[in-house]
C-alpha cells in the first residue's frame, strides 16, 4: 500500500509538470547561470537601465561649473596680485619721494626733526626746504630758544602772534618749546602771510619784521638770510 501511494505521487507531480510546461507563455526556466533577456522579458522582469547621455551632460555641466569656478578664483587672484603689485608701486614711489625729500633738508635740519619738517611741509602745503632754512636762521634748531623779545621755540614766535595764531588754528592749549607744535604754528602762519602778501620774499619780511616790513620784500636783511640759507650746496 504505501508503494502505491508514493507511486500515485509521483505520478501527480510528473502530470502537473507536464500541465505547466505546457502552458502558453510560459517557458522553462534553467537552473543555472543567469536568465537569457529573452526570458527575463518573458518572465516580467526588466533590468534598469542608466540614461547614459543625460549623465553625461550632467558630468560636462558639473565640469564646466567647476572650471568657471577656477577661472573665477585665477582672475580674483590676478586682480588681487594686481592690486598689490600697484601697492606696492606705489608704496616704493612715496618712500621715493620722502628719500629725496629728506635729503632736501639734510643739510639743515637735524635727524630728529626731519621727519617733523616733512609732515608739517606736506599738511600745509609748503616747501619743506623753506621751512628748514626759516628754522636754521630763526633758532639753529634749538628747541629751548628765546629771544629778547619773548620769541620762542625752533621757529622763534612772539606770544602774542602765538595767541593770534593758536586762536585761528582752533588751539586751546599749545607749548611754543614743543618742536612739532612749534613747527605746526610757524608753518601756518607762513602760508598765512603768502595768501596775504601774494610772494614768500614779502611773507618772509613780514614774518620777521611784522606787517609793515612786507612792502620791503627781497631787500629787507632777514630775506636775503633766509634765501642763502635755502640756496646753499646740498639742496638738490
Amino acid at each position: 500500500m504505501k508503494l502505491i501511494r508514493r507511486l500515485r505521487r509521483v505520478l501527480v507531480a510528473l502530470m502537473v509538470l507536464t500541465v505547466w510546461s505546457a502552458a502558453p507563455g510560459c517557458t522553462p526556466i534553467p537552473t543555472e547561470g543567469a536568465p537569457e533577456p529573452a526570458q527575463v522579458q518573458a518572465m516580467g522582469l526588466f533590468e534598469p537601465q542608466i540614461p547614459e547621455y543625460p549623465l553625461l551632460v550632467a558630468r560636462r555641466h558639473e565640469q564646466a561649473v567647476a572650471r568657471g569656478e577656477r577661472v573665477r578664483q585665477w582672475e580674483a587672484a590676478e586682480l588681487a596680485y594686481d592690486l598689490s603689485g600697484e601697492k606696492r608701486r606705489q608704496v616704493r614711489q612715496e618712500r621715493t619721494t620722502r628719500r629725496q625729500a629728506l635729503a632736501r633738508v639734510a643739510d639743515l635740519v637735524p635727524v630728529g626733526y626731519r621727519q617733523f619738517v616733512l609732515d608739517v611741509a606736506s599738511r600745509y602745503d609748503l616747501d619743506p626746504r623753506l621751512i628748514a632754512a626759516v628754522g636754521t636762521v630763526e633758532s639753529q634748531w634749538y628747541a629751548r630758544a628765546r629771544g629778547t623779545s619773548g620769541d620762542s621755540g625752533l621757529m622763534q614766535i612772539i606770544p602774542a602772534t602765538a595767541a593770534w595764531i593758536s586762536r585761528r588754528m582752533g588751539l586751546s592749549d599749545y607749548d611754543l618749546y614743543d618742536p612739532l607744535t612749534n613747527l605746526s604754528m610757524g608753518a601756518w602762519y607762513l602760508q598765512a602771510l603768502q595768501r596775504e602778501h601774494g610772494s614768500w620774499d614779502r611773507a618772509l619780511a613780514a614774518y620777521n619784521g611784522g606787517p609793515k616790513a612786507a612792502v620791503l620784500g627781497s631787500r629787507h636783511p632777514y630775506v636775503r638770510r633766509v634765501r642763502s640759507v635755502y640756496d646753499r650746496q646740498g639742496s638738490q
